[in-house]
């Protein structure tokens, strides 16, 4: 390398350094270049600007001097300023300044003195009214926030309006709700002047509440209580969670009553109807006619929309109105299950997707209300018919009882029941009373026989308003000696179908109790008759026996004669059955066979 320097150096090539060298001073200078011609440009820039000021000042002298040399002026002025301004349009006057007045100065004084005292004053009035109006922010603030931070700590949830973001509001509303009543759930928390949090929501001054009253026969004789509330055209005495309490039971009522207005149009073939938004449940829905000939109860549950301030209608009797706040209640309590029915639905698995809409449900609320109305109507009307019979059977000289098990509470005691049932197994008392709101009821009776006296009928009654019973079923059981053709086993939709075999059934004992009364008599089942072929020449003879009606006819074959006995009236002369077949038949009855 040393050696190629050298060489490089004898033969007079420039080297690296050299090259570097001219480079960085061809680049200092072009850089010198260009700040020259920077600074040259602005120089000329300056320059102009106060070649233009000396122009617009010699334009002003010589307007100014115009008027009193306007030829010598004219020379002077540019052409612009003579196009725009006549000749003599300015001009000047010498004045001679006044001496100063002593007085005057004295009186300048006192108004500078003056006006500044009264801008101090009003600055400090400006500063009062602020240090006030910021005063009263604040304990109108604090007020405000007091009072929201109370509603919140109690459990209420305080969130922004979606509309109106600056805003905060209250939600009240139920989550599970439908659209139209969960929008609604939803006030706006205003301040007033004073700093007290105005719910801005209707509902709370037009509260309103569900109505049960029981009628029979147009008769109003139940009616459930009216919740007690404080004046709607004067707020301003109740404080503001008693305001979301109203709000929100008055949007649930609302809820409840719309409900009960959709499931009504999918019950009118159990006789639910609408009339002048009265909701008419009836407490029969399967038979309309007695089959005893005797006139049923016309009972109907009457539900409306009522204002909360509403005072109860004069009511005739007040038995019934403890059946009618247990109504109110158990509809109350099946709402708050449904929405819970949703909310479990809502947190399952959503099914795959699919083209199909899904079907639109109901609340169930009418129906469960039908299911135990329904019950212990049927319970009822079974109750009187074997009352009946056992008066008939008494009286016919029978020592026949019944007796009846159910484990269908009625309305007014299904808390209790619901109580008892939480406290005998795991379930809560509200699970335990919904339970046995929807669940399908049944109770079971017994009637005693005259024969078979060990083998009594036994009554099982269902009621389910829903598929596949829809109403009351009935299921009897019968001695297998009472029904050899066919089972012992039979069920019944209607009542006055079990009232006819029930009939057909104590004819058959009656006419068993007879054949096993006297040797050589024989039952027939068909015509429920006790008969005997004889013997040589003696013809055959017959004692037949029909139930129904509420009493009993015997009819003697032999002699063609009929004996009759009701409910509480005896046979002729007053003689009971076994004396009347024991004079039919001669000799004494043998009861102990029967």
């Amino acid at each position: 390398m040393l050696q190629e320097e050298i060489a490089a150096l004898e033969s007079g090539e420039p080297q690296a350094d050299e090259e570097v060298e001219d480079t960085a001073k061809e680049r200092d200078t072009k850089s010198r270049r260009e700040e020259l011609l920077e600074a040259k440009t602005e120089m000329i820039k300056y320059i102009g600007v106060a070649q233009n000021e000396v122009n617009i000042a010699l334009d002003y002298v010589s307007c100014l001097l115009s008027k009193d040399a306007p030829r010598m002026a004219e020379q002077t002025m540019s052409p612009v300023l003579k196009q725009s301004v006549p000749t003599g349009a300015l001009a000047y006057d010498k004045w001679q300044m006044p001496t100063a007045d002593k007085d005057d100065a004295r009186d300048d004084e006192l108004v500078a003195k003056g006006c500044k005292m009264q801008i101090l004053q009003r600055t400090a009035d400006s500063l009062l009214q602020a240090a006030t109006r910021l005063e009263k922010d604040v304990k109108r603030e604090t007020n405000y926030w007091q009072q929201v931070m109370s509603v919140s700590e109690k459990g209420w949830s305080v969130c922004r309006l979606p509309r109106e973001k600056h805003n905060l509001g209250v939600r009240f509303g139920f989550s599970e709700a439908t659209r139209e009543f969960k929008d609604r759930g939803l006030a706006a928390l205003r301040a007033d002047e004073e700093g007290n949090v105005i719910l801005d929501q209707g509902l709370a001054s037009k509260a309103t509440t569900v109505q049960v009253r029981v009628q029979e026969v147009g008769t109003t004789v139940g009616i459930s209580n009216i919740p007690c509330t404080s004046d709607p055209h004067d707020l301003s005495n109740v404080d503001l969670e008693s305001l979301i309490h109203r709000a929100r039971d008055t949007l649930f009522e609302e809820e409840l009553f719309h409900e009960m207005t959709r499931e009504s149009q999918l019950l009118t073939a159990f006789g639910v109807t609408m009339i002048d938004s009265v909701i008419h449940v009836p407490t029969r829905v399967c038979d309309t006619t007695d089959p005893l000939g005797e006139d049923l109860e016309d009972r109907h549950i009457l539900i409306d929309l009522v204002p909360s301030e509403q005072t109860a209608s004069e009511v005739g009797d007040h038995s019934l109105d403890y059946t009618a706040q247990a109504v109110a209640l158990s509809l109350r309590i099946l709402l708050s299950h449904t929405h819970r029915r949703r909310l479990f639905r809502r947190s399952q698995i959503p099914p795959p997707l699919s083209s199909a809409k899904p079907p639109r449900t109901y609340a169930l609320i009418i129906r469960p209300l039908l299911n135990h109305l329904q019950h212990q109507t049927a319970l009822t009307d079974l109750r009187s018919y074997l009352k009946s019979l056992e008066q008939l059977l008494q009286t016919l000289g029978f020592d026949t009882k019944f007796s009846i098990t159910s484990t269908a509470p009625s309305l007014a005691g299904i808390s209790r029941a619901a109580s008892a049932a939480s406290r005998e197994t795991s379930t809560s008392a509200v699970e335990a009373l919904v339970a046995a709101l929807t669940s399908p009821l049944e109770s079971e009776a017994t009637l005693a026989l005259p024969a078979p006296a060990d083998q009594p009928l036994r009554f099982q009654l269902r009621t389910f308003v829903d598929t596949p019973t829809y109403g009351s079923e009935y299921r009897l059981t019968a001695p297998a000696t009472l029904t050899p053709d066919a089972p012992n086993e039979t069920e019944f939709p209607r009542f006055a179908d079990l009232v006819a075999h029930v009939h057909y059934l104590l004819s058959m004992s009656l006419v068993h109790c007879v054949a096993a009364a006297y040797p050589g008599w024989t039952a027939r089942a068909r015509e429920a008759e006790a008969f005997t072929a004889g013997r040589g020449s003696e013809r055959k003879r017959g004692i037949g026996v029909v139930v129904g009606g509420g009493k009993v006819v015997l009819r003697d074959g032999g002699s063609g004669r009929r004996y009759e006995w009701g409910r509480g009236q005896g046979g002729e002369g007053g003689k009971t059955f076994k004396e009347v077949v024991a004079e039919i038949v001669g000799g004494n009855f043998k009861s102990g066979q029967s």
